[in-house]
């Protein structure tokens, strides 16, 4: 009888060892998630406004492309992977939210 009691409390371990390994598996991918969506806004806001520097000194000619470099170049040395629509729609949030800055008189260096 004390063997089945014990298989019985082994398997129990290890059924609520896996439920709960899932669940904080599940927690901790949501939270890298969330980090590497926050570095890209960062990373995309930061090089739209070098970029947008550096169009006003005619160092470079195409803002959208070195921003878009810079960023992906910046994510790669981080090893965040993310697919290029999506960086491309972060550097068009962080353009919109430069030009809404602008029009209020934050930022307006050029």
């Amino acid at each position: 009888m004390d063997f089945s009691i014990i298989e019985v409390i082994v398997t129990l371990i290890s059924v609520l060892a896996a439920i709960i390994t899932k669940y904080i598996i599940t927690l901790i991918r949501t939270q890298i998630k969330e980090k590497c969506r926050q570095h890209l806004k960062f990373t995309s806001m930061m090089a739209v406004e070098a970029a947008e520097q550096l169009g006003c000194t005619n160092m470079i000619k195409n803002k959208y492309e070195y921003a878009f470099n810079q960023t992906k170049s910046d994510l790669d040395a981080c090893g965040i992977v993310f697919e290029d629509e999506t960086i491309k729609s972060a550097i068009e949030s962080a353009v919109l939210s430069l030009q809404s800055n602008k029009s209020k008189g934050i930022n307006n260096d050029c």
